[in-house]
């Protein structure tokens, strides 16, 4: 029955929509504030029961209730005739369209049932994605606490947020996924609206949904709780209300732009990164169209930002010194920042998307690249912008991965569509300038990711955002230089094309052998690293019959601690209290505070390499009585 209890926020937002959607008249223009609405309500639902450790379902279903009562009041003081404004109707669409909406329409709900059946299985969800989100309920507080692992605490949590909401209400992680889902919808709405701003027709709007709905690490995190799809779909928002102050400076579209960055920072740290030339391209339209008044919008668009992020910064200064996250700055940015250095980057990042399941092929881009770096006379593998302990690889094997898969035919559009409009541009430049200025804010978007990050192999998935933001560009290059019978083709080759990433998801695969509906949803969880199955499975098997509610634990900085929640609190189970001890790092200070200081665990569950027999915690001895690698288990002596 608590499943059903989820629907009392998703009915505000569907309220907060009717609202921006009798004032727009346009339901597209409606979805993005009523996102950003509702994002911040649930943003300032947290500070506020964080303060009062009232982050229950009974505060929940309180802050929500109160909401719903607000906006109906709202909407009768208003006195919005709601229905009779909505219109139900479709427009008049060819068999063309019909197909291509169809297509998307597949995708959206093929990737929606994989959301609700698959658990989260990724790895970053085991380590902190979800693990911080049972610790936040568990303390009903956003606050840090000691933890071995620091991503926890410092990784920005906005689509923890809304994930712990749906766990909260639904009472399981059954609904996780839908945040990254909902994100993926909202994108393509985003994006065929900037396409729109951008002179695109309707089947220009289409196809750019049809592009960005098609990218094939779109499809993979579209049913997952990473968050790159959740930061997409906030810089769309805000390359929407750029683009609308580039027709109307004011205060609405402000608002707008600021609270979409300030979601997106919210969201993930690579959205710093991102939004500097965003904000550039801002800063010369409000000089253009203000002057020396821009500090007034300027300083709004600071003031909401700051207060979305505010709580944040305040909780890691208080551990770390600093507003965002940890000592971590050198192992994530470049050592090094020379014109060699920055092409080397760009080029190690572009061969992420050349992965196909053709050995031959990655070796041959390997090679090629090995000449090219000879010739410049830098090493591939420098280790001054290479994430430290990999090497530089192009992977002929998990095509269907989310950490890893590559956007291939996407990339090749991209080139496609820049050296068709450079020939556009060329002939009529006027007329082309504002897509000149767009294609510039994205490509510096990626040359900054690309000087300031050291190359990872996973870094593929990060560059989701910037295939979303191609999507509308793509779409309009295609529809001005080739004929409308062409556009369609290759729009319905890109849905044909799509469908491996739709049904053989390496980790939620929808068919074969490795399908979701074959293992149960314990199993689900080490999808993504089978050889924990066993170990954990068996660990918590002792630890239940041993009959332990409070439960130490020691791990790594990397190493997984989500599956422990569901698999001891599964069932009738009572719930189990998990902490982190004997805490080393900086969130260390946290253990002062009355929760954790008098907190005394009957075992602990160790995921160190480590031969020790004995563990001390709280002054008290513990004895190591079993153990599979990875996991060991300490008994209170």
């Amino acid at each position: 029955m608590s499943r059903y209890i989820l629907g009392v926020p998703l009915f505000a937002w569907l309220l907060i929509f009717i609202v921006f959607y009798c004032r727009e008249n346009d339901w597209r223009k409606a979805i993005l504030p009523a996102a950003m609405v509702w994002a911040v309500l649930l943003t300032l639902m947290n500070e506020l029961l964080s303060l009062f450790k009232m982050i229950t379902f009974a505060g929940l279903i309180g802050c929500w209730g109160l909401s719903l009562i607000i906006l109906l009041g709202i909407s009768f003081k208003r006195k919005f005739k709601i229905f009779p404004k909505i219109n139900f109707s479709l427009p008049n669409l060819n068999i063309s369209s019909v197909i291509l909406l169809c297509g998307i329409a597949l995708v959206i709900s093929i990737t929606g049932i994989i959301a609700l059946q698959a658990p989260p299985n990724n790895w970053d969800a085991m380590t902190y994605h979800m693990a911080r989100v049972m610790h936040w309920i568990q303390n009903q507080s956003v606050a840090h606490y000691p933890t071995h692992i620091l991503r926890q605490l410092y990784q920005p949590p906005w689509a923890e947020y809304a994930i712990m909401h749906f766990q909260i209400l639904s009472g399981g992680d059954y609904f996780a996924n839908c945040v990254q889902w909902f994100s993926m919808i909202g994108s393509l709405v985003g994006v065929s609206l900037i396409a729109k701003e951008l002179g695109a027709n309707r089947y220009g709007q289409l196809s750019a949904a049809v592009i960005a709905g098609t990218i094939p690490m779109g499809i993979l995190q579209a049913s997952s709780t990473q968050n790159d799809y959740v930061l997409s779909f906030w810089l769309v928002a805000h390359v929407y209300y750029l683009l609308r102050l580039r027709c109307e400076f004011r205060w609405g579209n402000v608002v707008g732009a600021g609270v979409s960055l300030g979601l997106a920072i919210l969201t993930k740290g690579t959205a710093y990164i991102y939004a500097f030339p965003l904000l550039i391209w801002l800063g010369f339209l409000g000089w253009k169209k203000l002057r020396w008044k821009l500090w007034q919008p300027a300083l709004g668009l600071i003031m909401i930002i700051l207060a979305l992020n505010l709580g944040q910064y305040a909780r890691n200064y208080e551990v770390f010194k600093k507003p965002i996250g940890g000592k971590v700055g050198s192992r994530y940015s470049n050592e090094v920042f020379t014109a060699k250095s920055v092409a080397s980057n760009i080029m190690r990042n572009l061969a992420l998307h050349v992965h196909t399941s053709s050995q031959r092929i990655s070796e041959s881009v390997t090679k090629a690249l090995g000449w090219t770096h000879n010739k410049m006379g830098v090493k591939l593998d420098d280790s001054k912008r290479t994430w430290p302990k990999t090497g530089f690889a192009i992977y002929s094997d998990h095509i269907y991965h989310e950490d890893l898969a590559g956007n291939l035919i996407h990339l090749v559009l991209i080139f496609i569509a820049l050296g068709l409009f450079l020939r556009m541009y060329v002939k009529l430049p006027q007329e082309n300038c504002e897509l000149l200025k767009y294609a510039g804010a994205i490509t510096g978007m990626f040359c900054l990711f690309c000087m300031y990050l050291k190359w990872q192999p996973w870094h593929s998935r990060l560059h989701l955002p910037l295939f979303v933001l191609w999507s509308p560009f793509i779409a309009i290059i295609l529809s001005k230089t080739l004929n409308k019978k062409m556009v369609i083709i290759i729009a319905i080759f890109l849905l044909a094309a799509a469908q491996p990433w739709i049904f053989y998801n390496q980790t939620r695969s929808l068919i074969g052998k490795q399908t979701i509906f074959g293992k149960t949803r314990a199993e689900q969880y080490f999808s993504s690293h089978e050889l924990k199955r066993e170990p954990y499975f068996k660990a918590v098997q002792y630890l239940e019959a041993q009959g332990c509610l409070n439960i130490g634990f020691i791990s790594g900085e990397d190493s997984w601690e989500y599956p422990f929640w569901p698999l001891l609190s599964s069932g009738d189970k009572q719930n189990v209290r998990i902490e982190h001890i004997n805490v080393d790092n900086v969130s260390k200070v946290k253990k002062s505070q009355t929760t954790f200081d008098k907190f005394e665990p009957g075992a602990i569950i160790a995921l160190l390499k480590t031969d020790e027999q004995q563990i001390t915690c709280q002054g008290k001895t513990y004895a190591r009585e079993w153990a599979v690698a990875p996991v060991s288990i300490y008994i209170k002596q």
